[in-house]
């Protein structure tokens, strides 16, 4: 077997971490005892940008880890081809 070829691929959705951090804030709100430490923790990870497979907004329609996984798995064929 030979390999023809190999590139890179990323998810269409690329979010400043900052906005991921607020969105994760948003989403939480009061269920985190400290969201200091969120901030702290995203700030200090070393990343600038995240792709993600989705835009932020559609997460919020998963009802159920199932979901989750059907969804991730459709968009990771779709950049794996």
């Amino acid at each position: 077997m030979k390999i023809a070829a190999a590139a890179g691929a990323f998810p269409p959705s690329r979010y400043h971490q900052n906005v991921i951090t607020d969105a994760l804030r948003t989403h939480w709100g009061a269920k985190l005892p400290r969201p200091e430490a969120l901030t702290r923790i995203h700030s200090r990870a070393g990343v600038e940008y995240r792709n993600f497979a989705f835009p932020l907004t559609d997460y919020e329609r998963f009802e159920s880890w199932g979901q989750s996984n059907a969804a991730w798995m459709a968009s990771a064929e779709e950049l794996g081809v």
